[in-house]
């Protein structure tokens, strides 16, 4: 009788632990970013959703969260013979997310990478406040004192004969025309037979995602001035816009950009520019920082 007790009084105890906990602790992702700036992980993956500003113990620390899309896998039959059914499997948006969470020092050093358990409350067990501040890249007052760079260009090409590819200018240039240039040799040289200038951006980068639609698959794009939240960005437009199965391209983001925001204290430059065939006279016009090249 003594032991049943025993182990009710454990079990009790360990889920009054596990429901007042609201992380666990992402030990391989941990051991890697540990000691790292925060601004790496910002520029690597993407700026945070929410960020936290925390004390506890008398000791001042930062929470950055990401909010993290919830897929399953959905298996669909798309054909069959008398010997074969032929399967295909694709991640389908639940409509829920969880979240991540990386954790710094006071001197916005990497403590820890963490995964929502579902229970508990972040804010209270570390005692946190929401603060933007943490993630903002410079007040509009510390870039009104800074030297504001030349802009770059760079640019992407299509065939209409082979409408599913598109090539990319290798470098950043100073005007459009060398970008574009750029771009309509590589075009050229890959078999492109009537190679035109798709898009042209300046002081940004455009990151590619694939998704489905009821015409089928299709090209999302994002911009942002870091390229792995280009990427993000373009996934976020894939699913805005209904797309299913979105995925960021395994292809680099393509930038034009005068300087490193993040790592730069010196930098800064106008706003982002596109320009595309066809849209507003073909004329250059400015496009927010909010993942969306075109309204």
């Amino acid at each position: 009788m003594r032991s049943h007790k025993i182990k009710l009084i454990c079990l009790a105890a360990l889920a009054t632990f596990l429901t007042s906990c609201s992380t666990m602790y992402n030990p391989l992702d941990t051991l890697y970013w540990h000691g790292k700036e925060d601004y790496e992980f910002f520029a690597r993956k993407r700026l945070p959703d929410e960020s936290y500003q925390c004390f506890k113990d008398n000791e001042k620390s930062y929470i950055h969260a990401y909010r993290l899309a919830l897929y399953d896998l959905q298996t669909y039959e798309v054909g069959r013979n008398s010997r074969t059914i032929f399967l295909t499997t694709e991640k389908v948006y639940t409509g829920g997310h969880t979240w991540t969470y990386v954790f710094t020092d006071a001197n916005h050093k990497i403590t820890s990478i963490r995964d929502a358990t579902g229970f508990g409350d972040i804010e209270k067990e570390f005692g946190c406040g929401e603060y933007q501040e943490a993630v903002k890249i410079a007040t509009p007052e510390e870039l009104k004192k800074r030297k504001i760079k030349p802009r770059l260009w760079a640019a992407i090409a299509r065939s209409p004969e082979i409408n599913q590819m598109m090539w990319a200018s290798d470098a950043a240039y100073s005007t459009l025309e060398q970008a574009k240039q750029d771009a309509l040799k590589q075009c050229q040289e890959y078999g492109g037979k009537d190679c035109q200038l798709a898009i042209g951006i300046s002081n940004m980068c455009l990151g590619l995602a694939s998704g489905r639609d009821s015409s089928g698959l299709r090209d999302y794009f994002g911009n942002s001035i870091i390229p792995e939240h280009a990427k993000a960005m373009a996934v976020e437009n894939c699913q805005a816009k209904g797309g299913s199965s979105c995925e960021p391209s395994p292809a680099p983001s393509l930038c034009a950009l005068p300087c490193d925001m993040l790592k730069d204290k010196t930098c800064n430059f106008d706003n982002p520019q596109v320009i595309m065939p066809g849209v507003k006279g073909g004329k250059a016009f400015n496009v927010a920082l909010d993942g969306n090249v075109i309204k």
